[in-house]
């Protein structure tokens, strides 16, 4: 029975070699340390190959180390394949001109969209106290027009008063 870690490192080392040798696209599983893998080549239960368990927290983070350095190897070498001929120094600064002036772009779009929602908010806030007021304004209306009516009412019958 070999340990953990050595069961890591040959994993690991056998991995990158089938990357570097690939012809064609793998799996994630073959391209990536999967821990019952390790813990299988180790003699060790997969159940107890998990955060909180007797596996050392430091091997747990060589993993996702290891895993996010195969991930470059394996995006570099599909890219490699992929482009066929590496681009020149001004091909190059085109890109990076091209890409940062969409970085802008996009920015600009999300301040755009940041600054939007900020005067719709408001505008939202200043449409509910209009709203208040305005049924504030009706309620004093109809207190008013009660009240004029009321005093009509009183003036008609002091006329009528008057005139017997």
């Amino acid at each position: 029975m070999i340990t953990l870690y050595r069961a890591f490192k040959e994993i690991e080392g056998e991995l990158e070699v089938k990357i570097q040798e690939a012809s064609s696209e793998l799996s994630v599983t073959q391209r990536e340390l999967v821990r019952s893998d390790i813990a299988s080549r180790a003699g060790v239960s997969e159940s107890n190959f998990r955060k909180g368990r007797k596996v050392p927290e430091r091997l747990m983070e060589e993993i996702e180390h290891a895993n996010a350095r195969l991930r470059t190897i394996y995006n570099n070498k599909m890219l490699k394949r992929s482009s066929g001929k590496h681009k020149s120094k001004s091909e190059l600064e085109a890109e990076i001109k091209r890409l940062s002036n969409t970085v802008k772009k996009l920015e600009n779009e999300k301040y755009q969209e940041f600054f939007r929602q900020i005067i719709d908010s408001q505008l939202l806030e200043n449409q509910k106290n209009l709203a208040e007021r305005n049924e504030a304004l009706k309620l004093r209306v109809r207190e008013l027009e009660s009240m004029v009516s009321n005093l009509r009412t009183k003036n008609s019958d002091l006329l009528k008063m008057i005139n017997n």
